[in-house]
């Protein structure tokens, strides 16, 4: 099993931790670290935290020039949040400046608060789900052709240059976030890797075997890296619930952390990515996670 750390953008956490952390993850030699893509806290309601966040892509932009091999993405950018062509510009740029260590996590998003901040309808589940696919196929025409038009239901363009192209190629990875039907299908069809929030390890199993299964006919089925995101707090915290759960997957904590990374790898997971709280306890386990496991 390989580890990665899933980083909120919202608070507590803050900017000088997020850098700090990315800093000591690449020092420890983690291979990978992905920050979350929100415009407004999506547990300000639920757990009383502070209404702040850190754009995302500014901020691995600035770290893109502090780091030297860890790759940087996020998990995951919800697609209505910009214009798909600029994000497809942002994300292209910002991989040339870091020499090609970009992962691009996508999603349809859940958190109606951050879209009301840019006046773009929520939608409803259908609708999310093909803003999302027809964004992606948006964003690879962009990256892979030297000029497009396009005409969908809820995205266009015309003579749309994306110059120049991102250094990784043919693109740079897609990680699809996401657990029902329609995102199996869509990681199968296009994505490089898979990184659903907390699921069960029987859920998850049985979802990564569909994805397997649907991207077997398509010779995608050995292109996609299985991670599985979690999260972790500390011991004492077994028990507390938390709205940031979003399933019955219980806790994960630094003594039983082998444990489930275990459960994990026999259902089919490859990377284990780990959202910590509380933000204090977070340079606390990469340390335990890189001294202990890797």
């Amino acid at each position: 099993m390989r580890y990665a750390l899933l980083t909120p953008n919202w608070a507590p956490y803050d900017q000088d931790l997020m850098i700090r952390l990315t800093l000591e993850c690449e020092h420890l030699g983690f291979e990978r670290i992905f920050f979350t893509d929100h415009l407004m806290n999506p547990y300000a309601g639920t757990e009383g935290y502070a209404e702040e966040t850190v754009e995302t892509w500014a901020l691995i932009s600035y770290l893109a020039a502090k780091t030297e091999s860890i790759r940087l993405g996020t998990g995951v950018t919800p697609i209505a949040l910009r214009p798909p062509a600029l994000v497809a510009k942002q994300v292209a740029t910002i991989d040339r400046l870091s020499g090609g260590r970009i992962d691009f996590g996508i999603g349809t998003g859940w958190s109606e608060g951050s879209f009301g901040v840019i006046d773009t309808d929520f939608g409803d589940p259908a609708s999310r789900k093909a803003r999302l696919r027809e964004g992606i196929e948006l964003i690879l025409h962009l990256w892979g052709e030297d000029k497009v038009d396009f005409k969908g239901e809820y995205y266009a363009a015309h003579n749309a240059v994306i110059g120049p192209k991102p250094l990784q190629q043919p693109h740079p990875p897609l990680w699809i976030g996401g657990w029902r039907k329609n995102m199996l299908t869509l990681t199968a069809e296009y994505g490089d890797g898979w990184i659903p929030w907390n699921r069960t390890v029987e859920y998850y199993a049985n979802a990564l075997k569909e994805i397997r299964e649907q991207a077997e006919p398509l010779g995608r089925a050995d292109d996609i890296v299985f991670g599985a995101g979690v999260l972790m707090v500390p011991d004492q915290m077994a028990e507390q619930e938390s709205a940031m759960s979003h399933s019955e997957q219980p806790n994960v904590t630094p003594s039983t952390l082998k444990e489930w990374s275990e459960r994990y790898e026999e259902a089919g997971a490859e990377l284990l990515v780990m959202l910590v709280q509380p933000p204090e306890e977070a340079l606390n386990v990469v340390r335990y996670v890189a001294r202990e496991l890797m």
